[in-house]
């Protein structure tokens, strides 16, 4: 059994939504497996600790096990006795003196970083790179736009579509057709690009090299190079010197051109460009959103002070709404430059904001940026404490996009719970990603959005009424009288948020990606 799926049956367990025959199988499971028992226990101490149940001991279940029917707390026990096995090895190994056995490190295999793109598109779905992604040896088939790659010992290309170039090592790369510029510092010397017909070794320069058919050129802006074809011999070329080759004809002398090569100011000045546009078509397609009657807050995170603690709500019709408090947090750069956002970094960030009455339908939209998954659960938008009707829209720590709505007295469960799993991956941190939950009390359905489509479905039992009242966005108030607090702060940053008193539909939820998503670093513009 994957821990993915360990985790989801452990989660509905604890919360008293495990169906008997996925009881049978968590039962199962821990019988014949150990590990499986550890982490049950571990699960289990969280959940009592984030339902603010004191443990009784190091050893000792804590409340919330004990308080569990019988056969649930069968499971706890066998879980327990894995724990006490666990320490008791632990304790024995210490004595022979054999110590605690070394932490795994993290390895990677990339080179280099993709550090910025623009208006890209890729040669097929399983060729795209983002900006920002780590980079391994391997092919980037480029048919348009422009991609900028840093080495991690520096070198810096510059690549224009159509290109196909294959990084080897931090040393040397080859470029089989397109054009790029190179520029390594003195650090780097000795970095080499192949081509089907030429070898270029830089000397400490800025070179360009365009390979187009059988017609290749080598033009060298500062500095010197050494060129090598299959046959010939070494040539070396200074600044503002150029050779030709064409099929297996001898290299002709040129005159550099730089203008006919990438660079990184083309680069830069071509995003301000395109930044211009992106923020004239976002401001219309968020003064459109402002206008719908059942938007109760908008947030778009621009703000005319890094000193101003008050972030403006948008909606037209939200006043009865109003405006919501920053509590710490930090600017920062949003989905693509020149887009505000706020930081959640530390424990006491968040943003107080307030939605008052009863909803029997609601949706929620934000644009999120995940860089960590630092706790068990990691806040999106919390209502304070857990009064009947409380939302709570999280994300746990194994990634999945986890919805839970408190039930009223005398329900058949405290908390209802809904998870979407894994969403957040680790390819998916530190990526701007759109989410959405639809609660349609109406149709008794609840729906989770990943990116404009439905992650999940779930069944309502019953339309009960959603009551927000006090909320936080990247952070939860138990609003207990407890001296403690679970510590759920998501470690990130949001751009947009979006509330409205109504269930959207599929489309309505995939045309926000859409006119959300334009300019993304990574979204194939």
């Amino acid at each position: 059994m994957s821990d993915l799926r360990l985790s989801v049956l452990v989660s509905h367990h604890l919360d008293g939504q495990l169906p008997p025959d996925e009881q049978a199988e968590l039962e199962d499971v821990l019988r014949r497996s150990a590990g499986a028992r550890v982490q049950y226990w571990r699960e289990a101490a969280l959940h009592a600790l984030l339902h603010e149940v004191e443990n009784a001991g190091a050893l000792a279940m804590p409340r919330a096990c004990l308080a569990l029917p019988r056969r649930r707390r069968a499971i706890a026990a066998l879980a327990a006795a894995a724990c006490v096995a666990f320490s008791a090895g632990a304790a024995l190994w210490s004595w022979h003196g054999g110590g605690a056995p070394a932490p795994v490190e993290r390895t990677t295999t990339a080179i280099a970083v993709l550090s910025r793109v623009l208006d890209a598109q890729w040669a097929a779905p399983a060729d795209t790179h983002i900006q920002g992604e780590a980079l391994a040896p391997g092919w980037l088939h480029l048919r348009s736009g422009i991609a900028q790659i840093e080495f991690y010992n520096g070198v810096r290309l510059v690549c224009a579509g159509p290109i196909d170039v294959h990084l080897l090592s931090g040393k040397e790369a080859v470029l089989d057709a397109g054009r790029l510029s190179a520029e390594v510092p003195r650090l780097a010397r000795g970095f080499a690009i192949h081509t089907p017909r030429l070898t270029v070794v830089d000397l400490g320069t800025a070179f360009g090299l365009a390979v187009d058919g059988v017609h290749e050129e080598v033009h060298v802006f500062t500095g010197r190079v050494t060129l090598q074809t299959a046959s010939g011999p070494v040539q070396e070329l200074h600044a503002d010197q150029a050779m030709g080759v064409v099929g297996d004809g001898a290299p002709q002398a040129m005159h550099a051109d730089r203008s006919a090569f990438p660079s990184a100011a083309d680069l830069e000045r071509k995003s301000i460009a395109a930044q211009d546009q992106i923020m004239q078509a976002w401001n219309q397609a968020a003064a459109k959103l402002d206008a719908d009657p059942a938007l109760v807050l908008h947030f778009d995170f621009e703000k005319e002070s890094v000193a101003d603690r008050t972030l403006r709500n948008r909606a037209a019709h939200g006043g009865e709404v109003g405006d919501a408090t920053i509590v710490g947090c930090a600017a920062a750069e949003g989905r693509w430059r020149g887009k505000q956002a706020l930081e959640f970094r530390d424990q006491s960030d968040r943003v107080r904001a307030s939605v008052p009455g009863e909803l029997g339908a609601a949706s929620l939209v934000a644009w999120v940026r995940v860089d960590a998954l630092d706790h068990p659960f990691n806040s999106l938008f919390m209502t304070d404490g857990f009064a009947a009707g409380a939302l709570h829209w999280q994300i746990r720590g194994n990634g999945s996009l986890h919805m839970a709505v408190s039930g009223p007295a005398g329900a058949p469960a405290a908390q209802y719970n809904f998870d979407s799993p894994g969403v957040f991956a680790a390819a998916r941190l530190k990526r701007w990603t759109q989410v959405a939950m639809v609660y349609d009390g109406a149709r008794l359905q609840l729906t989770q959005y990943v990116d404009g489509q439905a992650a999940g479905r779930f069944p309502l039992q019953g339309g009960m009424a959603l009551r927000i009242g006090h909320g936080e966005l990247g952070n939860w108030n138990p609003a207990s009288s407890s001296d403690t607090s679970p510590v759920r702060n998501l470690t990130g940053r949001i751009d947009e948020f979006a509330f409205f008193s109504r269930a959207l539909s599929d489309a309505e939820v995939g045309d926000l990606y859409r006119s959300g998503s334009t300019g993304i670093p990574g979204d194939g513009r």
